[in-house]
């Protein structure tokens, strides 16, 4: 049976000494903080699990000349951080190929484990209908909400007037009202089981993000509620939208005209198409539930750690 504790670093430094002292775990996960690697924990397994941008993304507001320095500095340095640890797991395949190029961490070294959705959220039957000209955003503003109500949607609504458009987020969108016109439905933030029945209640997730996504935990949930996305080529999210199969990539840069024009065509041809997106939708469903689970996740966790274990056993780590 596998026992798991949870401890802050920093804020339970004394505990976390006094435990691994009298009890080493076989398996060490260190969480997001890079400096984490120097604690001195005994293990047989040290796994470090990154969630975010080691210091450089490609909407990193340093200058030119810092920024590349911050790449040289990392690439650099990456070799004395990823020796300390015996695999190194990555939300999702883009972030995983950012790593071997920012940090130079080995292939053999990185693993898949990405975010999950709880299915319980979404269990059919939760809401009466699906309005088929319902559009969502539920992401934070900053990642292209603004070129979707200024440009975007617009041009939606001039060619289907019937769509409406619901946005949530968890931060503030007084700031957008500026730019919210007709049919645009500002709605806030919701706990998650209501946001989840808003979601199911809805045809197609509206995300032309300006952002290099890492998890998108936001399209996953849209994915689990049967809700399609139409979304930009950036980070993740092609991975999630799979090859035209779970929802629709549009090229291009995020925020310009023409990708506003292609964006808006995109919505248009799949919203008059039902049929196809009636697939988007049972494939994007199956998706989520199936392989983005909690359940499923931890299983990959459990059977993941083992290998290593066995490898480490074998004298192959």
């Amino acid at each position: 049976m596998m026992v798991v504790l949870y401890l802050d670093l920093h804020g339970q430094s004394a505990q976390w000494r006094r435990l691994a002292m009298a009890s080493p775990p076989d398996v060490l996960v260190l969480f997001r903080r890079m400096l984490d690697v120097a604690v001195r924990i005994p293990s047989r397994v040290r796994v470090f699990w990154v969630h975010d941008y080691q210091g450089v993304s490609r909407d990193s507001p340093r200058g030119r000349m810092v920024r590349a320095l911050a790449i040289g500095w990392r690439q650099l340095t990456g070799p004395l951080w990823h020796e300390r640890v015996d695999a190194v797991f990555a939300v999702s395949e883009f972030m995983a190929r950012q790593l071997a190029w920012l940090l130079r961490v080995p292939e053999h070294k990185l693993r898949i484990m990405p975010n999950g959705i709880d299915p319980s959220l979404f269990r059919e039957g939760q809401v009466s209908a699906r309005d088929p000209w319902r559009l969502v955003y539920t992401s934070v503003p900053e990642r292209g909400l603004q070129t979707l109500l200024r440009d975007i949607y617009p041009a939606i609504r001039s060619e289907l007037p019937e769509t409406e458009l619901h946005v949530f987020s968890y931060r503030s969108l007084e700031a957008f009202r500026a730019v919210t016109g007709p049919g645009v439905h500002l709605r806030g933030s919701l706990p998650k089981h209501r946001l989840a029945r808003e979601l199911m209640a809805s045809s197609l997730m509206t995300y032309p993000s300006n952002f290099e996504e890492l998890g998108a935990i936001a399209v996953l949930e849209a994915m689990a509620a049967g809700v399609p996305v139409v979304t930009s080529a950036l980070g993740v999210l092609p991975e999630l939208v799979g090859d035209d199969e779970r929802g629709v990539v549009v090229g291009g840069v995020p925020g310009t005209p023409e990708f506003a024009t292609d964006y808006a065509r995109a919505v248009v041809r799949l919203l008059r198409d039902p049929h196809r997106l009636e697939r988007m939708r049972l494939a994007a469903r199956e998706f989520a539930l199936q392989q983005r689970s909690w359940d499923a996740i931890a299983e990959t966790w459990e059977r993941t750690l083992a290998e290593l274990l066995s490898a480490r056993r074998l004298g192959r780590g």
